[in-house]
């Protein structure tokens, strides 16, 4: 099992890493910077409740189901390229650390970032066709049941 404890079906963390190749099936880590860690386009209903990262925090986070991309691809904001992918997993560890967040990560499987750009308003990604959360490097989280939202659009996924 990658997550520790009961998958949180009603919130996801969302991670947009610059230029940082993800691959299908692989765990590693990421750091973000503290200044975009929790800080930005956070579900106002639990931003008090992580910001700080307690250990509630880092558990509650760690139960939900993630995307992991770089930013879009391209040279238009708010579109990536037909080829790129963002990929569905999980957090299975956040260390605070000097210079950020240390963020360690399993990936599963693919997902189209352009088919994710072309759901924005289901994901409650911020912005437009123009300019979104996909063109700038941060982790948030988002009131919205992922999983339900991915199967229903078609989109396969490994998740319980």
């Amino acid at each position: 099992a990658v997550t520790q404890g009961a998958l949180n079906t009603q919130y996801y963390n969302l991670f947009v890493m610059g230029n940082e190749e993800f691959k299908p099936f692989s765990s590693g880590f990421i750091m973000v910077e503290k200044g975009r860690a929790l800080t930005e386009c956070v579900s106002s209903d639990i931003k008090a409740e992580i910001s700080g990262l307690s250990a509630e925090a880092i558990a509650f986070l760690k139960t939900l189901p993630t995307i992991f991309s770089a930013e879009n691809e391209g040279s238009t904001y708010g579109k990536s390229t037909d080829t790129q992918q963002a990929y569905f997993g999980f957090v299975t560890g956040i260390n605070i650390q000097n210079r950020g967040v240390k963020v360690d990560y399993q990936t599963l499987n693919p997902i189209s970032q352009k088919k994710l750009n072309e759901m924005i308003i289901e994901l409650d990604i911020e912005g437009n066709n123009k300019f979104n959360e996909f063109d700038r490097t941060h982790w948030t989280v988002k009131h919205v049941p992922l999983v339900k939202l991915l199967r229903d659009a078609g989109i396969q996924i490994y998740a319980p």
